[in-house]
Protein backbone atom coordinates (compact mmCIF):
# COMPACT_ATOMS: atom_id res chain seq x y z
CA UNK A 1 0.00 0.00 0.00
CA UNK A 2 2.57 2.53 1.46
CA UNK A 3 6.19 1.73 1.06
CA UNK A 4 8.80 4.17 3.09
CA UNK A 5 10.72 5.21 0.00
CA UNK A 6 7.57 6.59 -1.67
CA UNK A 7 5.97 8.44 1.33
CA UNK A 8 5.54 12.23 0.26
CA UNK A 9 3.02 13.10 2.99
CA UNK A 10 2.90 12.71 6.89
CA UNK A 11 0.27 13.91 9.41
CA UNK A 12 1.46 14.31 12.31
CA UNK A 13 -0.53 14.42 16.09
CA UNK A 14 2.32 16.50 17.84
CA UNK A 15 0.30 16.52 21.23
CA UNK A 16 -2.83 14.51 22.27
CA UNK A 17 -3.11 17.52 25.07
CA UNK A 18 -5.82 20.54 24.24
CA UNK A 19 -6.93 23.80 25.99
CA UNK A 20 -10.27 23.80 24.35
CA UNK A 21 -13.68 21.61 24.36
CA UNK A 22 -15.43 21.40 21.19
CA UNK A 23 -18.48 20.01 21.54
CA UNK A 24 -17.96 17.55 18.41
CA UNK A 25 -14.25 16.48 19.50
CA UNK A 26 -14.07 13.07 20.52
CA UNK A 27 -11.63 13.96 23.36
CA UNK A 28 -14.86 14.88 25.68
CA UNK A 29 -18.32 14.55 25.77
CA UNK A 30 -20.20 17.18 23.76
CA UNK A 31 -18.29 20.03 24.79
CA UNK A 32 -17.98 18.90 28.04
CA UNK A 33 -15.99 16.32 30.43
CA UNK A 34 -12.79 15.13 29.21
CA UNK A 35 -13.20 11.28 28.53
CA UNK A 36 -10.61 10.12 31.27
CA UNK A 37 -9.32 7.33 29.08
CA UNK A 38 -7.27 9.74 26.84
CA UNK A 39 -3.71 8.66 26.80
CA UNK A 40 -1.75 12.11 26.96
CA UNK A 41 1.26 12.76 25.32
CA UNK A 42 3.08 15.27 23.45
CA UNK A 43 6.67 14.73 21.71
CA UNK A 44 9.97 16.32 22.35
CA UNK A 45 12.16 17.50 19.19
CA UNK A 46 14.27 14.61 20.26
CA UNK A 47 11.14 12.34 19.62
CA UNK A 48 10.36 13.67 16.39
CA UNK A 49 14.01 13.56 15.56
CA UNK A 50 14.21 9.70 16.10
CA UNK A 51 11.15 9.00 14.77
CA UNK A 52 11.11 10.72 11.45
CA UNK A 53 14.74 11.12 10.39
CA UNK A 54 16.75 13.07 7.54
CA UNK A 55 16.28 10.38 5.22
CA UNK A 56 12.37 10.49 5.45
CA UNK A 57 12.38 14.11 5.97
CA UNK A 58 14.36 14.49 2.63
CA UNK A 59 11.73 13.35 0.07
CA UNK A 60 8.66 15.19 1.35
CA UNK A 61 6.04 17.31 -0.05
CA UNK A 62 4.17 18.48 3.16
CA UNK A 63 3.62 17.95 6.87
CA UNK A 64 1.08 18.46 8.22
CA UNK A 65 0.61 18.60 12.26
CA UNK A 66 -3.03 18.29 13.47
CA UNK A 67 -4.27 15.13 14.75
CA UNK A 68 -7.64 13.44 16.42
CA UNK A 69 -7.35 14.83 19.82
CA UNK A 70 -4.76 17.48 20.68
CA UNK A 71 -4.08 20.70 19.08
CA UNK A 72 -0.35 21.16 17.84
CA UNK A 73 0.53 24.27 19.47
CA UNK A 74 0.02 22.64 23.10
CA UNK A 75 3.23 20.91 22.25
CA UNK A 76 6.26 23.30 23.49
CA UNK A 77 8.84 21.67 21.14
CA UNK A 78 6.52 22.60 17.78
CA UNK A 79 8.70 25.57 17.05
CA UNK A 80 11.68 23.88 16.96
CA UNK A 81 10.69 20.82 14.89
CA UNK A 82 9.49 23.19 12.20
CA UNK A 83 12.88 24.43 12.32
CA UNK A 84 14.87 20.96 12.32
CA UNK A 85 12.43 19.98 9.41
CA UNK A 86 12.84 22.75 7.22
CA UNK A 87 17.47 22.62 8.55
CA UNK A 88 16.97 18.84 6.41
CA UNK A 89 13.98 20.18 3.86
CA UNK A 90 13.99 23.70 2.98
CA UNK A 91 11.00 23.32 0.47
CA UNK A 92 8.86 20.64 2.41
CA UNK A 93 5.33 22.48 2.69
CA UNK A 94 4.40 22.77 6.55
CA UNK A 95 0.80 22.99 7.66
CA UNK A 96 -0.15 23.89 11.50
CA UNK A 97 -3.79 23.86 12.59
CA UNK A 98 -4.40 25.22 15.95
CA UNK A 99 -7.42 27.16 18.07
CA UNK A 100 -4.68 29.88 18.36
CA UNK A 101 -5.69 29.84 22.07
CA UNK A 102 -2.24 29.47 24.02
CA UNK A 103 0.94 30.38 24.35
CA UNK A 104 2.88 33.34 24.32
CA UNK A 105 4.27 36.11 22.07
CA UNK A 106 7.77 35.04 22.25
CA UNK A 107 6.45 32.01 21.33
CA UNK A 108 3.92 32.44 18.23
CA UNK A 109 7.27 34.80 16.76
CA UNK A 110 9.70 32.00 17.24
CA UNK A 111 6.89 30.15 15.15
CA UNK A 112 6.70 32.59 12.84
CA UNK A 113 10.44 32.55 12.25
CA UNK A 114 10.59 28.92 11.58
CA UNK A 115 7.50 28.58 8.96
CA UNK A 116 9.74 30.45 6.23
CA UNK A 117 8.61 27.77 3.84
CA UNK A 118 7.62 28.97 0.33
CA UNK A 119 4.57 26.74 1.09
CA UNK A 120 4.08 26.87 5.00
CA UNK A 121 1.12 28.52 6.47
CA UNK A 122 -0.68 28.36 10.25
CA UNK A 123 -4.34 27.45 9.77
CA UNK A 124 -6.16 29.20 12.65
CA UNK A 125 -9.59 27.66 13.41
CA UNK A 126 -11.54 30.53 14.16
CA UNK A 127 -14.99 29.99 14.15
CA UNK A 128 -17.04 33.49 14.12
CA UNK A 129 -15.94 36.84 15.64
CA UNK A 130 -15.53 38.00 19.68
CA UNK A 131 -19.28 36.95 19.91
CA UNK A 132 -19.54 34.03 19.08
CA UNK A 133 -16.11 32.06 18.34
CA UNK A 134 -16.47 30.64 22.15
CA UNK A 135 -19.96 29.18 21.00
CA UNK A 136 -18.01 26.23 19.51
CA UNK A 137 -14.70 26.74 20.23
CA UNK A 138 -15.30 26.34 24.07
CA UNK A 139 -12.47 27.59 26.35
CA UNK A 140 -11.10 29.78 23.82
CA UNK A 141 -10.55 33.32 24.63
CA UNK A 142 -10.63 36.03 22.00
CA UNK A 143 -8.72 38.25 23.16
CA UNK A 144 -5.66 35.91 23.62
CA UNK A 145 -6.07 34.59 20.56
CA UNK A 146 -6.60 37.26 18.41
CA UNK A 147 -3.19 38.97 20.15
CA UNK A 148 -1.38 35.59 19.53
CA UNK A 149 -2.43 35.82 15.89
CA UNK A 150 -1.40 39.15 15.42
CA UNK A 151 1.55 38.47 17.12
CA UNK A 152 2.61 35.78 14.52
CA UNK A 153 1.19 37.13 11.68
CA UNK A 154 3.48 40.45 12.54
CA UNK A 155 6.30 38.49 13.02
CA UNK A 156 6.07 36.94 8.94
CA UNK A 157 3.84 34.22 9.70
CA UNK A 158 1.96 33.02 6.71
CA UNK A 159 -1.57 32.88 8.31
CA UNK A 160 -5.25 31.01 7.01
CA UNK A 161 -8.13 31.59 8.55
CA UNK A 162 -10.54 28.18 8.73
CA UNK A 163 -14.14 29.16 9.50
CA UNK A 164 -16.82 26.14 10.49
CA UNK A 165 -20.35 27.08 9.90
CA UNK A 166 -23.22 27.38 12.24
CA UNK A 167 -26.24 28.69 12.65
CA UNK A 168 -24.96 31.39 15.26
CA UNK A 169 -22.63 33.08 12.95
CA UNK A 170 -23.32 32.16 9.77
CA UNK A 171 -24.42 35.61 9.16
CA UNK A 172 -20.54 36.94 10.22
CA UNK A 173 -18.60 35.03 7.28
CA UNK A 174 -18.50 38.05 4.99
CA UNK A 175 -17.48 40.10 7.78
CA UNK A 176 -15.04 37.62 9.58
CA UNK A 177 -13.73 37.38 5.50
CA UNK A 178 -13.29 41.07 5.20
CA UNK A 179 -11.55 40.76 8.70
CA UNK A 180 -9.06 38.03 7.48
CA UNK A 181 -7.78 40.78 4.46
CA UNK A 182 -7.34 43.75 7.83
CA UNK A 183 -5.62 41.67 9.87
CA UNK A 184 -2.99 40.06 7.51
CA UNK A 185 -4.31 36.39 7.27
CA UNK A 186 -3.42 35.03 3.41
CA UNK A 187 -6.58 32.99 2.79
CA UNK A 188 -9.71 32.57 4.27
CA UNK A 189 -11.81 29.17 4.14
CA UNK A 190 -15.10 28.52 4.93
CA UNK A 191 -16.07 24.95 5.83
CA UNK A 192 -18.71 22.95 6.38
CA UNK A 193 -19.15 21.24 9.97
CA UNK A 194 -19.40 17.73 11.17
CA UNK A 195 -21.39 17.07 13.81
CA UNK A 196 -25.32 16.94 12.66
CA UNK A 197 -25.33 14.37 9.96
CA UNK A 198 -26.33 11.86 12.61
CA UNK A 199 -29.17 13.78 13.89
CA UNK A 200 -31.60 13.57 11.20
CA UNK A 201 -33.47 15.84 9.39
CA UNK A 202 -36.01 16.79 11.94
CA UNK A 203 -33.55 17.81 14.97
CA UNK A 204 -30.10 19.21 12.98
CA UNK A 205 -28.49 20.59 16.29
CA UNK A 206 -25.67 19.74 18.48
CA UNK A 207 -26.45 19.21 21.90
CA UNK A 208 -23.76 20.93 24.66
CA UNK A 209 -23.45 20.12 27.98
CA UNK A 210 -20.73 21.73 30.70
CA UNK A 211 -18.04 19.90 33.05
CA UNK A 212 -20.96 17.70 34.86
CA UNK A 213 -23.19 16.74 32.03
CA UNK A 214 -25.77 18.65 32.63
CA UNK A 215 -26.92 20.56 29.35
CA UNK A 216 -26.40 24.06 28.43
CA UNK A 217 -27.40 24.63 25.05
CA UNK A 218 -27.92 23.43 21.41
CA UNK A 219 -26.18 24.84 18.63
CA UNK A 220 -27.91 24.76 15.06
CA UNK A 221 -27.12 23.82 11.70
CA UNK A 222 -26.51 26.52 9.23
CA UNK A 223 -29.80 27.39 7.40
CA UNK A 224 -28.17 28.04 4.25
CA UNK A 225 -28.16 24.24 2.46
CA UNK A 226 -24.57 25.19 0.95
CA UNK A 227 -23.03 25.42 3.87
CA UNK A 228 -24.24 22.41 5.01
CA UNK A 229 -22.59 18.69 5.77
CA UNK A 230 -24.81 16.20 4.58
CA UNK A 231 -22.50 13.49 3.61
CA UNK A 232 -23.40 11.09 5.92
CA UNK A 233 -27.05 11.93 5.92
CA UNK A 234 -26.54 11.17 1.89
CA UNK A 235 -24.86 8.17 2.48
CA UNK A 236 -26.52 6.32 5.78
CA UNK A 237 -29.71 8.02 6.05
CA UNK A 238 -32.05 4.25 6.49
CA UNK A 239 -29.52 3.64 9.34
CA UNK A 240 -29.37 6.95 11.18
CA UNK A 241 -31.41 6.63 14.94
CA UNK A 242 -34.80 8.68 15.07
CA UNK A 243 -34.76 8.38 19.04
CA UNK A 244 -32.05 11.33 18.97
CA UNK A 245 -34.96 13.78 19.06
CA UNK A 246 -35.76 13.21 22.97
CA UNK A 247 -32.51 13.10 24.10
CA UNK A 248 -31.76 12.43 28.25
CA UNK A 249 -31.03 15.63 30.47
CA UNK A 250 -27.72 14.28 31.81
CA UNK A 251 -25.27 12.31 29.64
CA UNK A 252 -23.21 9.00 31.55
CA UNK A 253 -19.62 8.64 31.54
CA UNK A 254 -19.85 5.70 30.18
CA UNK A 255 -21.43 6.94 26.79
CA UNK A 256 -24.29 4.88 27.24
CA UNK A 257 -26.44 7.82 25.18
CA UNK A 258 -24.52 8.32 21.87
CA UNK A 259 -25.91 10.02 19.09
CA UNK A 260 -24.46 7.74 16.54
CA UNK A 261 -26.94 4.55 16.98
CA UNK A 262 -27.39 1.48 14.12
CA UNK A 263 -29.61 -1.23 15.05
CA UNK A 264 -26.72 -3.58 14.83
CA UNK A 265 -22.94 -3.72 13.67
CA UNK A 266 -24.09 -5.81 11.15
CA UNK A 267 -26.72 -3.35 9.59
CA UNK A 268 -23.84 -1.37 9.23
CA UNK A 269 -21.47 -3.61 7.42
CA UNK A 270 -24.15 -4.42 5.17
CA UNK A 271 -24.33 -1.40 3.65
CA UNK A 272 -20.91 -0.50 3.69
CA UNK A 273 -20.67 -3.55 1.16
CA UNK A 274 -22.21 -1.38 -1.33
CA UNK A 275 -18.80 1.13 -1.48
CA UNK A 276 -15.74 0.91 -3.28
CA UNK A 277 -12.96 2.35 -1.35
CA UNK A 278 -10.81 5.05 -2.97
CA UNK A 279 -7.93 5.04 -0.36
CA UNK A 280 -7.13 9.07 -0.09
CA UNK A 281 -3.75 7.68 2.16
CA UNK A 282 -2.57 5.10 -0.63
CA UNK A 283 -3.27 8.32 -3.43
CA UNK A 284 -1.17 10.93 -1.37
CA UNK A 285 1.40 8.43 -0.25
CA UNK A 286 0.76 9.76 3.04
CA UNK A 287 0.93 8.23 6.90
CA UNK A 288 -0.43 9.09 9.97
CA UNK A 289 1.55 8.97 13.55
CA UNK A 290 -0.45 9.86 16.37
CA UNK A 291 0.99 11.25 19.74
CA UNK A 292 1.73 7.78 21.30
CA UNK A 293 3.90 7.30 18.32
CA UNK A 294 1.23 5.10 16.59
CA UNK A 295 2.04 4.69 13.01
CA UNK A 296 -1.33 4.10 10.57
CA UNK A 297 -2.11 4.64 7.18
CA UNK A 298 -4.77 7.72 7.77
CA UNK A 299 -6.19 9.43 10.67
CA UNK A 300 -9.55 8.07 10.66
CA UNK A 301 -7.79 4.57 11.20
CA UNK A 302 -5.50 6.60 13.78
CA UNK A 303 -8.81 7.48 15.55
CA UNK A 304 -10.79 4.35 15.06
CA UNK A 305 -7.39 2.64 17.05
CA UNK A 306 -7.51 4.31 20.19
CA UNK A 307 -11.08 2.71 21.34
CA UNK A 308 -12.41 6.30 22.01
CA UNK A 309 -15.69 5.89 20.21
CA UNK A 310 -18.67 3.60 20.42
CA UNK A 311 -19.29 3.75 16.36
CA UNK A 312 -19.18 0.31 14.73
CA UNK A 313 -16.61 0.99 12.40
CA UNK A 314 -14.17 1.73 14.88
CA UNK A 315 -14.49 -0.70 17.58
CA UNK A 316 -14.30 -3.56 14.76
CA UNK A 317 -10.87 -1.87 13.48
CA UNK A 318 -10.23 -1.58 16.98
CA UNK A 319 -10.41 -4.91 17.47
CA UNK A 320 -9.15 -6.01 14.49
CA UNK A 321 -5.82 -4.28 15.09
CA UNK A 322 -5.35 -5.54 18.59
CA UNK A 323 -5.88 -9.09 17.04
CA UNK A 324 -3.72 -9.10 13.33
CA UNK A 325 -1.02 -6.83 14.66
CA UNK A 326 -0.83 -5.51 18.51
CA UNK A 327 -0.21 -1.56 19.05
CA UNK A 328 3.22 -2.38 20.66
CA UNK A 329 4.26 -3.86 16.47
CA UNK A 330 3.56 -0.30 15.25
CA UNK A 331 5.00 2.13 17.64
CA UNK A 332 7.39 4.33 15.87
CA UNK A 333 9.30 4.65 19.45
CA UNK A 334 9.99 0.77 19.84
CA UNK A 335 10.21 0.08 15.48
CA UNK A 336 11.32 2.42 12.81
CA UNK A 337 8.97 3.64 10.59
CA UNK A 338 10.67 1.96 7.54
CA UNK A 339 10.14 -1.49 9.78
CA UNK A 340 6.92 -0.75 10.49
CA UNK A 341 6.48 -0.31 6.85
CA UNK A 342 8.11 -3.25 5.72
CA UNK A 343 5.82 -5.67 7.81
CA UNK A 344 2.62 -6.65 6.36
CA UNK A 345 0.84 -4.54 8.88
CA UNK A 346 -0.70 -2.18 5.45
CA UNK A 347 -0.62 -4.82 3.42
CA UNK A 348 -3.04 -6.98 5.92
CA UNK A 349 -5.27 -3.64 5.53
CA UNK A 350 -5.50 -3.81 1.89
CA UNK A 351 -6.46 -7.25 2.42
CA UNK A 352 -9.51 -7.29 3.82
CA UNK A 353 -11.12 -4.89 0.71
CA UNK A 354 -11.39 -8.01 -1.26
CA UNK A 355 -14.18 -9.19 1.74
CA UNK A 356 -17.09 -8.79 2.95
CA UNK A 357 -17.97 -6.41 6.17
CA UNK A 358 -18.98 -9.20 7.78
CA UNK A 359 -15.80 -11.55 6.72
CA UNK A 360 -13.29 -8.49 7.70
CA UNK A 361 -13.49 -5.86 5.84
CA UNK A 362 -12.17 -2.81 7.59
CA UNK A 363 -15.40 -0.37 7.75
CA UNK A 364 -13.92 2.78 9.08
CA UNK A 365 -12.03 2.60 5.09
CA UNK A 366 -15.72 2.18 3.10
CA UNK A 367 -17.03 5.06 5.14
CA UNK A 368 -14.24 7.91 5.18
CA UNK A 369 -12.75 6.77 1.23
CA UNK A 370 -15.49 5.14 -0.44
CA UNK A 371 -15.80 6.70 -4.03
CA UNK A 372 -19.20 7.41 -4.06
CA UNK A 373 -19.06 9.61 -0.63
CA UNK A 374 -16.27 11.62 0.02
CA UNK A 375 -16.12 13.88 3.20
CA UNK A 376 -13.47 15.58 3.23
CA UNK A 377 -14.52 16.98 -0.53
CA UNK A 378 -17.84 17.98 1.20
CA UNK A 379 -16.19 20.10 3.86
CA UNK A 380 -15.32 23.03 1.56
CA UNK A 381 -18.07 25.92 1.00
CA UNK A 382 -18.36 26.76 -2.82
CA UNK A 383 -17.92 30.53 -3.37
Amino acid sequence: MIRYENIKQIHVELSSNCNASCPNCPRNVEGGYEVPWINKKEYTLEDFKQVFPADLITGLHRVLFCGNYGDPVMCEATPAIVEYIHSVNPYVAVRVHTNGGMRTAEWWTRLANAMNGPHDTTIFSIDGLEDTNHIYRRNVIWKRLQANFSTYISAGGHATWEFLIFQHNQHQVGEAKQNSVDWGFKAFVPKKAFGFEYLGSSRPKMRVVDRKGNFEYFIGEPSDPNHQNKFMVESEKELIDASYSNPPAVYTSNFENTRTSYATREDLFDHLDKFEIDCMAARGQEIYVDANFGVHPCCFLGHASQNITTAPDSIQYYEWLDTNIGQENINAKTKSIKDILASDYFDKILKTWDLTHRQGRIAVCSRMCAKQVNPIKNLYVKE
